[in-house]
């Protein structure tokens, strides 16, 4: 049986050579075909299979996902647009799987007498990593203008997406940029590298048009503050101090989320977050790319899955919305499960492939102190540096070295700290601010050097963000 996954690619790069560049590729497991990526320029490919188009899950919840309307003779099974007369996922009903060896045809199990990688459809036997109506599974056309199949999967070209039933590219669409339905609609704007833009470099969108700032009365606001708590009141200890948050989102008194549940397997030295794939927990996800995008490395997750089960999962990777459309669009909650965290919420019902849940913030529990780590290439010229284990995600990161003045770091999309300019000569003090406010600072952090560093070992300090309440 044909199963084509559904995984998360993440890719990223940082600003020398050795920053990371990782992908979770989607896997095509039939006879031969071997692993396919589905986004990204990323080198790693899953080991297994991913959450399956061919074993469509659960139905969807209210929220949980976009409505779909099919065309006859598909009909809706949990999201999925799949005609039940030979869909071997939905063979005859929703959710009536053709055990191994077995085809589909006029919604009954039958021997596959088709040699693989052909499938024996309702028209004999096909080949379905080539055919446009029979994409991977009897029955999955390609609609999508301009669309392809390619190893068992409908495809636009390298780098679009498709929107309003057509392939077209989010970095440079006006009506589609950087996602579907995203419109560049003032006067004078346009879409570059996915983001509206005005053409000149002091213009702003104003009245409508992209026209000069001074136009718009618009006037700089100065750049940000250091921000920070002070040390008053603070207890300390160790080369440290740690001053309390307030208990919000991140300590488990956020709003429910509804989403779905896919799986993958990571098989890259590395996840988005920058954490050793050795170094991951047992249950962890990639969480879509608009909610990556609010730094939220290292948070821990309270998710419900079928018949009520509850598992904490640990965000250390992106599933981004470029080649993976279907899931992890903007506002889907989608959280791309390891293998581990799936089986366990999902009632070890693997074949599902994907499944509706509920989940929210909740506080990690991390063993010992912060932890952290310099980037590859670090020196006192340029700096990079990242933190974990802490049990709440951390929304700021400063540092001071000799001169006494703290300055804040940038964060980047593969979870580093960055001082472009480099820290200088230390030793250095660190103040970490976390998404409930809680702020630790932590003395006496060893100088860098003018040798770039290995970037190969976390050293701990001496604090530990205080648990909520």
């Amino acid at each position: 049986m044909l199963l084509v996954a559904l995984s998360c690619g993440c890719n990223s790069s940082s600003p020398d050579a050795s920053g990371p560049n990782n992908s979770s590729a989607g896997a095509l497991a039939t006879g031969g075909l071997g692993a396919v990526t589905t986004g990204g320029s990323g080198t790693g490919l899953t080991t297994g299979s991913g959450g399956s188009q061919a074993n469509a899950g659960a139905p969807a919840t209210g929220g949980a996902g976009p409505v779909i309307s099919c065309t006859a003779p598909a009909v809706d099974c949990g999201g999925n647009c799949v005609d039940t007369a030979q869909h071997p996922g939905h063979c005859g009903e929703c959710f009536k799987q053709c055990a191994d060896g077995k085809a589909c045809v006029g919604g009954t199990c039958v021997d596959n007498t088709c040699t693989s990688p052909q499938l024996l459809c309702s028209n004999g036997c096909q080949y379905v990593p080539t055919d446009v109506a029979n994409c991977g599974l009897c029955g999955v056309k390609c609609t999508a203008n301009g669309q392809w199949c390619a190893d068992g999967r409908c495809r636009c070209a390298d780098g679009q997406i498709t929107c309003d039933g057509k392939c077209t590219g989010p970095t440079y669409d006006k009506n589609n940029c950087g996602q579907c339905g995203i419109k560049c609609d003032a006067e004078g704007q346009y879409c570059d590298g996915g983001k509206c833009r005005c053409g000149g470099p002091d213009e702003v969108v104003c009245n409508g048009r992209c026209q000069p700032a001074s136009a718009c009365g618009a006037t700089g606001t100065g750049g940000a503050s250091s921000g920070g708590a002070s040390s008053g009141g603070a207890s300390s200890g160790g080369g440290g101090s740690v001053t309390p948050g307030s208990d919000g989102e991140f300590c488990g008194n956020g709003s429910i989320k509804r989403g779905h549940a896919t799986y993958y397997e990571l098989a890259t030295p590395l996840a988005h977050c920058s954490y050793a794939t050795s170094t991951l927990p047992k249950y962890y996800g990639a969480i879509a790319g608009d909610i990556y995008a609010k730094n939220v490395c290292g948070a821990c997750v309270e998710v419900t899955g079928l018949k009520g089960t509850k598992l904490t999962v640990q965000i250390v990777d992106e599933c981004p919305y470029v080649g993976n459309e279907q899931w992890c669009y903007s506002g889907s909650n989608h959280i791309d499960l390891s293998l581990a965290a799936f089986d366990v919420l999902s009632n070890n019902q693997r074949i599902l492939g994907h499944f509706p849940i509920t989940w929210k913030y909740v506080p990690c529990a991390p063993s010992g102190k912060v932890q952290y780590t310099w980037k590859d290439g670090s020196t006192i010229w340029w700096t990079g540096i990242m933190v974990r284990n802490y049990p709440a995600p951390i929304a700021k990161l400063e540092y001071k070295n000799a001169s006494g003045v703290w300055k804040s770091l940038a964060h980047q999309s593969y979870n580093y700290w960055l001082d472009e300019k480099g820290f200088g000569t230390g030793p250095y003090s660190l103040r970490l601010t976390d998404q409930t406010g809680a702020v630790v600072v932590q003395d006496g952090i060893p100088s860098l050097t003018s040798k770039p560093e290995a970037g190969t070992s976390s050293a701990s300090m001496s604090v530990q963000f205080p648990a909520c309440k």
